[in-house]
């Protein structure tokens, strides 16, 4: 049985919150109405997020995060809303390239690359002077 995304931010949410010192077993209980007020929403959409019928928009992340004291890196992969593997650096990002292949990637004209790696001496020049 799969479960939903809200399902796996409630999963997460209510032991967050017990860590945290507040009471989520109670409909009245003050944890709901705290992390209400943190997220400047009302409680029965706390009570949504816990029962597993809907997860907060992102604007709210950091609030909650903030209100149970942890990261937000940590709501996001705890949640599943992100994943570790998304986290990762792709391998092009950190491939290093010459000016030349540099032009070629971006689709730099013929007759433009002579400026391009002109400027992009230039620049390499006076980075080094920095």
């Amino acid at each position: 049985m799969t479960t939903t995304p809200a399902q796996r931010f409630a999963s997460w949410l209510k032991p967050a919150m017990r860590r945290a010192g507040m009471d989520v077993d109670k409909q009245q209980g003050g944890g709901r109405a705290a992390l209400a007020d943190a997220c400047q929403v009302s409680r029965s959409t706390v009570g949504r997020w816990l029962d597993g019928q809907s997860i907060p928009g992102s604007e709210h992340f950091e609030a909650i995060a903030a209100a149970l004291g942890v990261p937000v890196m940590d709501l996001l992969l705890g949640t599943g809303i992100i994943s570790a593997e998304s986290l990762q650096t792709p391998q092009s990002a950190t491939r290093h390239f010459s000016p030349e292949e540099a032009a070629e990637e971006l689709g730099i004209r013929a007759d433009d690359r002579e400026f391009f790696l002109t400027f992009v001496e230039q620049l390499q020049k006076r980075a080094d002077r920095a």
